[in-house]
């Protein structure tokens, strides 16, 4: 199988008034093409911030990666032009964060964020990024996607955010997806079918 990531030693630092907290210190790992990799450890160990720092979505001023490299397909990440990478994100990489309701904007309707991604990455029309939408809710157990499309985030209970959530980074099946506790507030037969997916 040919390598999809492979990151080496990607270290990231907070700084924390004139201390300063090494939350990732060295971490290396690599995955292949249809593999699945499990960061496992216990409440503030740094698996968020490894997906952060992946993605060079680590919150600065305070944080920031410090060293190591991150290639995808070959290329760093780490050193890549911004416009080129906010093409990667989401359409080659998806990334799906454990609270829902942060990462979701409370006055767009479900619809319309799950469409922008689609608008944003694939030459698809209104009507068919609204189908795309559509059916990817539909995908993540909706049963009534086209009702749930039309709804605010604030109209959803914390599993049906999350569900969303996943739709939107799954929408345009990207080659890798980093899920931070993508399961963590949903009932147990939706987490089997969003494991099984």
């Amino acid at each position: 199988m040919s390598v999809l990531l492979d990151v080496r030693g990607l270290s990231v630092t907070y700084r924390d008034g004139e201390r300063t907290v090494h939350a990732v210190d060295g971490v290396s790992l690599c995955i292949a093409a249809g593999e699945t990799l499990a960061l496992v450890g216990e409440s503030g160990c740094g698996k968020t911030t490894v997906a952060l720092g992946i993605l060079r979505l680590v919150p600065s001023p305070a944080g920031r990666v410090t060293d190591g490299r991150v290639l995808f397909e070959g290329r760093d990440l780490l050193t890549m032009p911004a416009d080129e990478l906010r093409r990667i994100r989401g359409q080659a990489i998806s990334v799906i964060f454990q609270d829902p309701l942060a990462g979701l904007n409370p006055v767009l309707t479900v619809g319309q964020q799950v469409s922008e991604i689609i608008e944003a990455h694939v030459d698809a029309s209104r009507r068919e990024a609204r189908h795309m939408t559509h059916e990817a809710l539909r995908d993540l157990g909706f049963a009534d996607p086209e009702r749930i499309a039309r709804q605010y985030p604030f109209q959803l209970s914390g599993g049906m955010a999350q569900r969303v959530m996943i739709a939107i980074a799954t929408v345009l099946q990207p080659r890798l997806i980093i899920a931070d506790e993508p399961t963590s507030s949903v009932d147990v037969t939706i987490q089997l079918a969003i494991l099984e997916e």
